[in-house]
């Protein structure tokens, strides 16, 4: 069970606030309960199995309509997510099949946004299919993919990092392995605050390195270039990600 990703925001809490009252009048749901009426939920937010808890009380899974109050996602009805407090289409676990119906993936709306839509799959990652110029089929379940923008990164002799991802407005792009082949592609970058080389705590999407790092094992690695000179530092070897030819990160060296 997760709380919206967005509803932490000022918007988002200013917004429940303003529903609590209505939802304990009107209640919420298929079957328009009055929440008084409802099981408590515990001091700790828990409900039985196959409910959760809205404001203080539990509600089935699954029954809350487009439009109505909702605090998680599986409190809303079939394709739909919890956007800042109510149940409205999409899905919440971008660049994932959790969400969807077999043959598709969770698409972001917007790039660097966690509500998305459920597409159906752009490419076979177990074929010879192969997406258009410029992107890279990511492999999101066996035979489900998605087209997205290819990364080429380079290492200057000084160590910085330079990459051919296009930014767009005050988004900065750079390359992050993503999907279960690691494919290399361009995603929204970290800011100053996010997890810098050796820092733990990221994820590729909802916590991504700053640009010239990629999330390993939820730890910021420097990118590098195999074979390049100093491409790494002393006691570190420049190890590609699942055995690609088109990234590769810092390890450090066992023992």
């Amino acid at each position: 069970m997760h709380p919206f990703r967005n509803s932490g925001t000022l918007l988002g809490m200013r917004r429940f606030s303003l529903v609590i009252t209505a939802v304990m009048g009107v209640g919420c749901g298929s079957s328009k309960s009055d929440l008084k009426s409802l099981i408590r939920c515990s001091e700790d937010g828990k409900c039985p199995a196959g409910s959760s808890c809205l404001v203080d009380r539990c509600i089935d899974d699954g029954t809350v309509e487009m439009g109505e109050t909702c605090r998680y996602e599986e409190q809303c009805g079939a394709e739909m997510t919890c956007h800042d407090y109510a149940c409205a289409p999409g899905c919440s676990l971008v660049y994932h099949v959790d969400d969807c119906a077999d043959g598709f993936w969770c698409k972001p709306l917007v790039d660097g946004d966690w509500i998305g839509e459920c597409v159906h799959s752009q490419c076979d990652p177990s074929s010879a299919e192969f997406c258009a110029t410029e992107s890279i089929c990511v492999a999101f379940a066996p035979t489900v993919g998605g087209c997205l923008p290819y990364c080429q990164y380079s290492i200057a002799s000084s160590g910085a990092y330079h990459d051919l991802c296009e930014d767009e407005g005050d988004t900065i792009n750079a390359c992050q392995s993503l999907g279960t082949n690691l494919a290399p592609v361009c995603l929204p970058a970290g800011s100053i605050e996010s997890p810098t080389i050796g820092q733990p705590g990221c994820h590729p999407v909802y916590n991504p390195c700053q640009p010239g790092g990629t999330c390993v094992d939820v730890v910021c690695r420097r990118l590098c270039i195999p074979g390049l000179p100093g491409a790494c530092a002393p006691g570190e070897t420049c190890e590609t990600m699942g055995g690609r030819s088109d990234i590769a990160y810092c390890r450090a060296n066992a023992g």
